[in-house]
């Protein structure tokens, strides 16, 4: 069941982190966003770093609720 709680976690975290992206990214361009590899090592941590924080987000709600 805490594999449960941590997926759904990490899959909030990640939409969040996506979410988080969109107005950083809203003045570039198609091909910007395509081909500039700086742009991945820029902000592609953010995504990933949020996902993990709501996977542990997710440990811990269920640590605290339900297991009390």
């Amino acid at each position: 069941m805490v594999y449960l709680f941590g997926f759904f976690g990490f899959c909030a975290g990640f939409y969040a982190g996506l979410m988080m992206l969109k107005p950083l990214l809203r003045g570039k361009s198609n091909l910007a966003l395509k081909t500039d590899r700086s742009l991945a090592l820029k902000y592609g941590w953010i995504v990933w770093i949020v996902a993990l924080l709501g996977c542990a987000l997710g440990i811990y709600g269920y640590d605290a609720f339900l297991l009390g």
